[in-house]
């Protein structure tokens, strides 16, 4: 027999009914609410990002548009800064190759394919006008050129190369005459052990692609691609990048570290900065690839 219930007990249970439908529709517009939050967020991010990376790479082309309109002739030293000239080059020209491949379909790492390799070569251009005589002084200080933002990455790779980089670090005094020198070759050694370390010649010997230098080792190019290869990345643009931005820093090294040039111990503070970060950041760059 059906069960008789008054009208009271039956206008609460359809307010009851009427709660929980208006309490479903609550969570779902609170669902909806909440995704739509998280879309607005996740857009703006990308928009942030991508302001923030068109500004960067409006840096780079001002930058380098200093570089093309200045006589390389003008320069005291010739044939150093015509040597350092094209390697700014090449690497800005190897930026825009890399930049023409990259797809975020292919689930890309945007950091080391874009990112990075943008700040490699800002820093290259940047480093390059301001030794050449078209400084900008960008509000740092004396302070600033004992700060250091990869002593972590380099201790946890070797002892030797923190040691070495801490050296270089405090080599970076406006009043040593000899201190873009002390700096660079410094810098030389611990970019040179921070590949060798990850990509040992007996490791890269073993690869079916192995090039060989003329002193009978792995080549350096192999060794990036090796490098490339633990990460799982496959790009013919970033291996000729990274091999572009080693011999940038390898000539800027070279040359400001070399005697015969007699350029190494004049530099001012934003020069001297600049020279840190461009290193600095270099070694941060081959770290990623290590990681």
């Amino acid at each position: 027999m059906a069960r008789r219930i008054s009208i009271s007990q039956y206008n609460n249970m359809v307010r009851q009914a009427v709660n929980k439908q208006k309490q479903a529709v609550n969570k779902y517009n609170q669902h909806v609410r909440n995704y739509n939050n998280k879309v607005r967020q996740a857009v703006n991010k990308y928009n942030q990002e991508v302001r923030k990376y068109n500004a960067n790479r409006q840096k780079l082309i001002n930058a380098f548009n200093q570089v093309r309109n200045r006589p390389v002739h003008t320069t005291v030293h010739v044939k150093t800064y015509s040597n350092l000239h094209s390697s700014t080059e090449l690497l800005r020209y190897s930026y825009q190759q890399l930049e023409q491949e990259y797809s975020p379909d292919n689930s890309q790492d945007e950091n080391l394919m874009l990112d990075l390799p943008l700040r490699e070569a800002t820093n290259s251009v940047f480093l390059y006008n301001s030794i050449t005589g078209r400084d900008q002084d960008d509000g740092q200080g004396e302070y600033d050129l004992q700060k250091t933002v990869i002593e972590d990455l380099l201790y946890r790779t070797s002892k030797d190369l923190g040691d070495r980089w801490i050296g270089a670090i405090h080599s970076l005094n406006p009043n040593n005459p000899e201190a873009a020198r002390h700096f660079c070759t410094s810098v030389r050694e611990i970019f040179i052990g921070l590949i060798d370390i990850h990509a040992p010649d007996q490791h890269v010997a073993t690869l079916p692609y192995c090039e060989y230098n003329d002193s009978g080792a792995p080549s350096r190019r192999t060794k990036v691609r090796y490098l490339l290869s633990n990460k799982s990345i496959q790009s013919d643009s970033l291996e000729i990048f990274v091999e572009n931005d080693v011999k940038d820093l390898m000539e800027l090294l070279y040359t400001l570290s070399s005697g015969t040039h007699g350029a190494a111990g004049k530099f001012d503070i934003p020069q001297l900065l600049k020279l840190k970060k461009r290193a600095e950041d270099a070694i941060n760059f081959i770290g990623q690839l290590t990681v």
